[in-house]
């Protein structure tokens, strides 16, 4: 984990992906996704099908439903929403359950 000083004073972790994490060109050739296509996904910038969340579950063992509902869901490939901001192509909608 890395880390900066603002001039105002705010310290802000840039996280790195740990080790045990397969890189975006090892999940497009395992998946058989175009290594692009992965991209889009990790960055929020394309939504996941149901077909593409089974083959990205079947090339890096996460779970589908953390591929196709990553605000629901624990995914390690998707960075996680940081101090109430959302990553771009994501949206926090409220729960249904309440």
């Amino acid at each position: 984990m890395e880390g900066t000083m603002t001039k105002d004073r705010r310290f802000h972790f840039r996280l790195g992906r740990p080790a045990e994490l397969l890189s975006q060109h090892k999940i497009a050739q395992l998946s058989g996704l175009n290594q692009s296509t992965v991209s889009h996904i990790m960055t929020g910038r394309r939504k996941v099908s149901i077909d593409t969340a089974e083959k990205l579950e079947k090339a890096t063992h996460v779970p589908r439903e953390a591929w196709a509902w990553p605000m629901r869901w624990h995914n390690p490939y998707i960075p996680l929403v940081v101090e109430g901001t959302v990553p771009p192509g994501f949206e926090i909608s409220p729960r249904e359950d309440s």
